[in-house]
Formats: C-alpha cells, sequence, structure tokens
C-alpha cells in the first residue's frame, strides 16, 4: 500500500502530517500554503460577488425611484412648470394659490395654464387599517389627460 502521506518540512508546519494530493509526490511549501489559500479565496471571491449583486439591486432600486418620481414631469408636454418657492421635491410641495395661475396665464406668450394638484390623504380599510394614499388631480381634458399613467 503506497504511502498517501507526507511529513511538512517547513518551519511554520514542522512535525505535522497533511495527506498528499498525489501519492509519493512531495509537495512545495509554496502549493500547499497555495492550495489552503485557495478556500479562502474562494469564499472572499464569493463575498466580493455577493456585495456586487447587491450594489447593482440598489442602483436598480434607485433608478426605478428616480424615473417613477419625474415620470409626470416627463411626460407632460408642458415647457414651463411653475411651483412653490418652498417646494422640497415634486411630491412634498406646498399649492400656491389659484390665482397665480391666472396671473401666469396673463404673461405674454403664455397660451395655457393648468392646474396639478398632488395631496395626500389617508384610506380607512373596512378592517380599520390605515394606508398612505396619494392623489393626482388634473384637468382630463387638458395636456396632462395622462401624467405619468
Amino acid at each position: 500500500m503506497p504511502n498517501r502521506w507526507t511529513i511538512i518540512e517547513c518551519a511554520a508546519d514542522a512535525g505535522r502530517i497533511y495527506p498528499s494530493l498525489f501519492p509519493g509526490l512531495w509537495l512545495p511549501s509554496r502549493v500547499r500554503t497555495c492550495l489552503k489559500i485557495s478556500r479562502v479565496f474562494l469564499v472572499a471571491q464569493a463575498g466580493i460577488m455577493f456585495a456586487v449583486v447587491l450594489v447593482t439591486v440598489q442602483l436598480g432600486i434607485f433608478r426605478g425611484f428616480l424615473r417613477s418620481t419625474a415620470l409626470i414631469v416627463d411626460r407632460a408636454e408642458a415647457d414651463l412648470w411653475v411651483s412653490s418657492e418652498d417646494m422640497v421635491y415634486f411630491e412634498l410641495t406646498p399649492s400656491i394659490p389659484a390665482e397665480s395661475m391666472f396671473l401666469i396665464g396673463d404673461i405674454e406668450g403664455v397660451t395655457l395654464t393648468e392646474p396639478l394638484l398632488l395631496p395626500s390623504a389617508q384610506w380607512h380599510s373596512e378592517g380599520g387599517q390605515i394606508a398612505p394614499l396619494k392623489i393626482i388631480g388634473f384637468n382630463p381634458d387638458g395636456v396632462y389627460s395622462s401624467p405619468g399613467m
């Protein structure tokens, strides 16, 4: 029966016995180290691949969020949007007075003004649960007949 064990003679592993991959073949210390490290290397590569997948998923979610929040503006055929100066972002802005729409309509070169309302509300279901609700108010016969829908 051939000897399937190799005695390691390097200083770090002195006296330890490891199974040999090839019976009767003495493996240099560097090769043995690479074989031991290959498991660690594969685990590290798996961790890196997992991190890349997570970043890719997060970027996809972020791009989808950006696309969905700007959808109303992108699909409308308006040349100019007028909003409150206290606007934080498109869906979180206070309404401007209705008189402002008529004042803007009186400016030379303005052919059409239409209001777009984006209030928030709460939906109370029959089971007593409360859900947030976004209401989009627009003129169905106007330019915004289907804003982002």
